[in-house]
């Protein structure tokens, strides 16, 4: 109980995620209990410095579970005095459905990898598949526009997939995966039912293909349905106590733009460490090929923002339908990740891209982008709580820690437990809101935000 108190009323920890991992997930199937509390924060938002109370709740009933978080924030101080507020209250936190529908955090039953499990709440990090269509996707990266998506996942011996809405008000990416295992069909327990078929398809039913803003400054959009599409195939080649080794293949093709080529390897080493703790090494390797045109993990980190501004003025769709990608033969890159965990303990990790382009505008010249991933997690003595989560895209383009001007995310957090009732946070964090931009139709523009609160509550 007192590990279930400590998890549930840290609730204003930001959730950290990269490679495709959850700190918490392996802790979920001992969670069972019951919490009721609130808390008081200040925060500085924008150019607005915030005071809130919150009432909070989670409830879980093994496999189920759901949380609530009602929010009531009031205005303390707004340095351009553009902030419109209702007794005192902000109105943007309560002038849009979204803004009802965030009441909830998150609603679930099961857990990853049973037969059956099914989640509503953020998406953080979300990989479906091998992560080479959608991957490291968050639908929560814009300021003042919350998001609740749902992920459904269904496996068995022989068949399963993956289901994702990126949003419920409305959606935006509809999609997911089906997978067969074709040797099931005749013999569950030969090692040739190791072998994977798979088919992803994902769409944007609300992709910009132009912007315009009108005399009055409100945004109007002419939209198309743009879609992607990829088959793979992956073996487990070796699947031992302590190695498991899985080769893998993803071909993709972007309905408005080029198609690539996936080939990787994956692997898990469990290590035991004595006294029932192991130690878990998670890490994958993988090269591509791809057209000119063509975007690994299209549905990526900061993909609802580029679908707005993705280079200037030029939308992401335009970006992919013109010259501006540079033409010339298939392009190159790599990715590798590693996560070194124990359950409840701590969990390290990270991700490297490179992936080639045709620099136009330094004459043709081929040179490669860098994306980087890094996370830290740690619990210590019960009580205490370190978390940090950093990523960064384009990182060859200029300084590798400048979030300000280039397309990163940040968030850095520590949470103390005075006792099983009390606990006492400090966040910082960065996030992206859409700015008028002289010349443009707007643009989003990264902003830092921190808070430091205290909650109370109790667990039964």
């Amino acid at each position: 109980m007192r590990r279930l108190c400590l998890i549930c009323i840290l609730f204003a920890v930001i959730p950290l995620g990269a490679v495709d991992f959850d700190f918490d997930r392996a802790l979920e199937r001992f969670d069972e209990g019951k919490f009721i509390g609130g808390g008081i924060d200040y925060v500085h938002e924008g150019d607005d410095e915030l005071f809130s109370v919150t009432v909070a709740g989670e409830f879980r009933w093994e496999p189920a579970g759901f949380g609530f978080n009602v929010p009531l924030r009031w205005l303390v101080y707004d340095k351009n005095k553009d902030t419109d507020t209702v007794i005192g209250m902000p109105v943007y936190d309560w002038d849009d459905v979204r803004d009802w529908v965030r009441l909830i955090t998150y609603a679930q039953y099961g857990h990853p990898g049973d037969e059956v499990y099914l989640y509503f709440g953020e998406h953080e990090n979300r990989y479906i598949g091998h992560g080479t269509l959608l991957g490291g996707y968050f639908n929560n990266i814009r300021l003042a526009h919350p998001c609740r998506g749902i992920y459904a996942q269904f496996a068995t011996d022989w068949a399963g997939g993956e289901l994702l809405l990126s949003d419920v008000a409305p959606p935006g990416i509809i999609g997911g995966r089906a997978y067969l295992k074709p040797l099931s069909f005749f013999d569950k327990e030969s090692y040739a039912n190791n072998l994977e078929l798979g088919v992803s398809w994902f769409s944007d039913v609300f992709m910009p293909e132009e912007i315009i803003r009108d005399a009055a400054g409100k945004r109007h959009f002419d939209r198309v349905f743009d879609s992607a599409l990829g088959v793979d195939a992956s073996f487990r080649f070796l699947a031992f106590d302590g190695w498991q080794f899985t080769p893998y293949f993803d071909w993709n093709l972007l309905r408005f733009g080029g198609n690539g080529i996936h080939g990787g390897i994956a692997q898990v080493f469990d290590i035991p460490l004595g006294d029932g703790d192991d130690l878990r090494i998670e890490t994958k390797i993988e090269g591509r090929a791809f057209e000119r045109d063509y975007t690994p993990q299209y549905f990526g980190t900061f993909y609802d923002i580029e679908k707005d501004y993705y280079f200037g003025d030029t939308t992401k769709y335009r970006t992919h339908t013109t010259s501006l990608l540079g033409s010339g033969p298939w392009y190159m890159g790599w990715y590798g990740d590693i996560v070194v965990h124990m359950v409840g303990l701590f969990a390290v990790g990270g991700s490297v891209e490179w992936n080639e382009y045709l620099d136009t505008d330094a004459g043709g010249v081929r040179t490669g982008r860098f994306g980087v991933n890094l996370f830290g997690d740690l619990l210590l003595f019960d009580r205490l709580r370190l978390s940090v989560f950093f990523t960064r895209a384009d990182a060859g383009r200029g300084s590798f820690f400048d979030i300000t001007r280039t397309r990163s995310l940040i968030a850095a957090t520590a949470a103390y437990s005075i006792n099983q009732y009390m606990a006492v946070s400090v966040r910082f964090a960065n996030g992206y809101r859409l700015v008028p931009t002289a010349g443009l139709n707007g643009d989003y523009r990264s902003e830092l935000q921190f808070g430091v609160g205290f909650t109370a509550g109790y667990g039964f």
